[in-house]
């Protein structure tokens, strides 16, 4: 009988099953770990381009009238709206494309491309899209924009 007709779902669950009984290597751990940092920092990131953006002629009094280093920080950005627009989008692109190459890795060392390429695309074409799309654009922009005074500190 010819095994190359089996459907290789059960191998798949398999290799899933073994990942997480018998463990990941340690730099497949840190990689994750990184992986969550920027999936923050991406967040952050996004969020802060639409919270300084986002602040009211009220939120900018307040900050005019206080005395703390981080609102007289935040006015000053403010007056280079550009120079603070390009930095922002550079330093998110940078983040995202790191995100990207990271999780790659980590898709090419958990899954063989050669033995799951549909599974491997989707991984990274359908799921980590997704993550970077809902968790480092839309809810933080969102976030940023009902709260920018509290966002952009």
């Amino acid at each position: 009988m010819d095994t190359s007709d089996l459907d290789p779902f059960p191998d798949l669950l398999s290799l899933l099953a073994d990942q997480f009984f018998i463990g990941f290597a340690t730099t497949d751990i840190i990689s994750i770990l990184l992986l969550l940092v920027l999936f923050i920092f991406s967040g952050l990131v996004s969020g802060s381009e639409t919270a300084f953006f986002s602040l009211q002629p009220a939120d900018l009094e307040k900050l005019r009238d206080s005395d703390q280093s981080n609102d007289q920080l935040i006015l000053r950005l403010l007056q280079k709206p550009k120079k603070l627009l390009a930095t922002i989008l550079i330093s998110n692109n940078f983040i995202n494309v790191a995100i990207v190459i990271l999780s790659t890795y980590i898709s090419s060392s958990v899954f063989n491309a050669d033995t799951y390429p549909i599974l491997f695309a989707f991984m990274q074409v359908v799921v980590i899209t997704s993550f970077i799309l809902i968790f480092c654009e839309i809810a933080p922009k969102m976030i940023g924009n009902k709260e920018p005074l509290m966002f952009s500190h």
